[in-house]
């Protein structure tokens, strides 16, 4: 026997972006509360030309303290909401739910990356549950066209976008130069799958 929920789950305490639910479960005689933090969903955004380039940000990101230059590589990311009301407002419609996250994604390529697109194709979920519910949303973008803004950004936000050969973005995915671990693992899975033997390390 599986443990199963007694009732449905209870929201015990809501902030700006996160909220604190807890759900009672049984298995046979035996019960827990569980808790869990959820929060709105982020995109991350694969662009790929007809050479098969990648499109990589590289951030000034304040919490990697744990490295002397402060910076990361990174897929170009959006959260899909500003604040926790507009996402349970929007979650329970998935056809408003689908279109901001699509409206997420087109936003943010031509606030930071310069880049016009019209469509994009959802590739990958990137689940995360027990203690924190945030899920990642991977998309593949390969048609678009440059835009002559210049990037819109906070006053907090230092970003550079640059493009690498498969190849190199595999390299780095080994070499720690891309942290993420749920990016660095689409990032392998969507490259080795799709090369057909082409990737060749140096």
């Amino acid at each position: 026997m599986k443990a199963i929920p007694i009732w449905p789950p209870r929201v015990v305490s809501s902030w700006k972006i996160l909220q604190l639910i807890e759900q009672d479960m049984q298995k046979w005689s035996f019960q827990q509360t569980y808790e869990w933090v959820e929060r709105s969903p982020w995109v991350r955004i694969l662009f790929q030309n007809s050479s098969w380039d990648i499109c990589l940000t590289r951030e000034w990101r304040s919490e990697l303290n744990e490295r002397k230059w402060w910076y990361d590589y990174r897929l170009p990311w959006w959260k899909v909401f500003d604040t926790l009301d507009e996402y349970i407002w929007a979650k329970d419609n998935l056809d408003l739910y689908d279109w901001a996250i699509k409206k997420a994604v087109i936003r943010e390529w031509r606030e930071e990356c310069w880049i016009d697109l019209s469509d994009c194709d959802l590739i990958h979920i990137s689940r995360c549950w027990a203690l924190v519910n945030r899920d990642l949303l991977y998309f593949l973008v390969t048609d678009f066209s440059f835009c002559e803004t210049w990037q819109e950004l906070d006053g907090m936000e230092e970003i550079d976008v640059h493009r690498f050969s498969p190849d190199k973005v595999v390299r780095m995915c080994l070499d720690w130069d891309i942290l993420e671990g749920r990016t660095v693992a689409v990032l392998l899975r969507q490259l080795l799958t799709v090369s057909e033997g082409w990737i060749h390390l140096t």
